[in-house]
């Protein structure tokens, strides 16, 4: 039996610019990103004040690890939209080494659009979420 070869980056973001690009508008991609919230599985012990995310208007909590020389990463947040805006992040990064995270460009927030029609707020809370996923990244590799 073939083991699965795990995909890249490059590859999950090709495969989220695909799926986004087939939503209308922007009311569309919004469900979209609450869909993913509802679906994300809140991780037992992530919801502590050691793994909020500052700078984040609503609450956002990110726990990395590496296992096997994998980042490994869970998360949550008390919002709909955060929430699948941080599942779409995982989605990219979690299982990869954090070399790769570290150094991964993330275009897909802009070939979707996704950064460019969040609130300012929402948008600062993103580059909050990214920036903690690489200190981890960081840290690891």
């Amino acid at each position: 039996m073939a083991t699965a070869v795990p995909q890249s980056i490059d590859d999950v973001q090709d495969r989220i610019i695909r799926e986004m690009n087939t939503l209308g508008d922007r009311l569309d991609r919004y469900e979209y990103l609450i869909g993913l919230g509802r679906e994300l599985e809140s991780p037992e012990g992530v919801r502590r004040e050691e793994y909020q995310v500052p700078g984040c208007q609503s609450r956002v909590w990110i726990r990395a690890e590496v296992q096997d020389g994998l980042l490994r990463l869970a998360a949550d947040s008390d919002a709909l939209i955060t929430r699948g805006i941080v599942a779409l992040l995982l989605r990219v990064l979690d299982g990869h080494p954090p070399a790769e995270v570290r150094d991964a460009q993330l275009y897909f927030l802009d070939e979707t659009g996704l950064r460019a029609h969040l609130s300012p707020s929402r948008a600062n809370g993103l580059g909050a979420m990214v920036e903690e996923i690489r200190m981890h990244a960081r840290t690891w590799g």
